[in-house]
């Protein structure tokens, strides 16, 4: 009699998997969402503190990185391990400044203003210094100055400008009397603005 075998084999493919990140770009303390997907997998993690997914299949997480991050999901299976990726960026910093008034006279003040956004480290240049995230100083410069205030953060830096103007000088002189006999005084009344010497 012939000798009728069946047998089955059960062929597993290679473990596959997908990661991305949305959005993948983000502000300092925001959030993206990483989602993933798996076939062929008995287990999979993600690196960076995520650490073991679950359900493997499909699922998603928020993270918030601090600096430019690439997370790294590695799928696990009967048939061996695979790998995918994805970045998450921090968006570089937002910075403006304004001065106001924006023209002065010689010795008057003239109040800077500013706000950032995203960043960890702000400057003004030309004698201000470190400064708050977001604030306002007073500044008396004594020639025209540009005032470049400089954020830096995890997403790079970013500068924004406001010039403090020095009004040109002003100068009117009198006579009085206007007329006088010879030998005879005359009173001269003058005065300036905006003038480091007369």
């Amino acid at each position: 009699a012939a000798d009728n075998r069946t047998q089955v084999v059960s062929v597993t493919g290679a473990p596959v998997g997908t990661l991305s990140a949305g959005p993948a770009q983000i502000q300092l303390g925001g959030s993206s969402l990483l989602s993933w997907a798996t076939t062929n997998a008995a287990s999979a993690s993600i690196n960076n503190g995520v650490g073991s997914v679950s359900p493997v299949a499909a699922g998603s997480i928020s993270v918030s990185p601090a600096v430019n991050t690439t997370y790294v999901l590695t799928a696990s299976g009967i048939a061996g391990q695979t790998t995918a990726q994805a970045t998450v960026t921090i968006a570089p910093p937002t910075a403006t400044i304004s001065a106001n008034p924006t023209t002065v006279g010689l010795g008057s003040p003239s109040t800077l203003t500013w706000s950032t956004t995203g960043a960890t480290s702000v400057s003004i240049n030309s004698g201000v210094g470190s400064v708050a995230a977001s604030g306002s100083v007073q500044v008396s410069p004594t020639t025209t100055t540009a005032y470049v205030l400089t954020a830096t953060g995890p997403g790079g830096q970013t500068t924004a400008q406001a010039t403090v103007t020095i009004s040109a000088p002003t100068a009117s002189m009198s006579a009085n009397p206007t007329t006088v006999g010879l030998g005879s005084p005359t009173t001269l009344t003058w005065s300036t603005t905006s003038a480091s010497s007369v």
